[in-house]
């Protein structure tokens, strides 16, 4: 079993949806690091779609984000 196997299924027994570096990548329990990007900065965090656009963002908090702040994180990250 690889660190990315056991980082998913971390994930997936406490109720994760996949990973963040706040302010720079997110990414889903379903591509965990797409670009081998994995570090000690990674936390555990709740997808938020974009109710419009349907653009998500990863976040630490499980609480509902408003667009605007989705907004807000993804020009965060761009």
């Amino acid at each position: 079993m690889n660190v990315i196997r056991i980082v998913k299924a971390g994930l997936i027994a406490t109720g994760y949806e996949g990973l963040v570096v706040g302010g720079v990548c997110g990414c889903r329990i379903g591509e965990l690091s797409p670009a081998n990007c994995l570090t000690e900065q990674c936390e555990a965090a709740y997808c938020h779609l974009h109710s419009k656009s349907g653009e998500w963002v990863m976040h630490p908090s499980k609480e509902k984000l408003s667009d605007e702040r989705i907004d807000e994180i993804i020009m965060e990250c761009t």
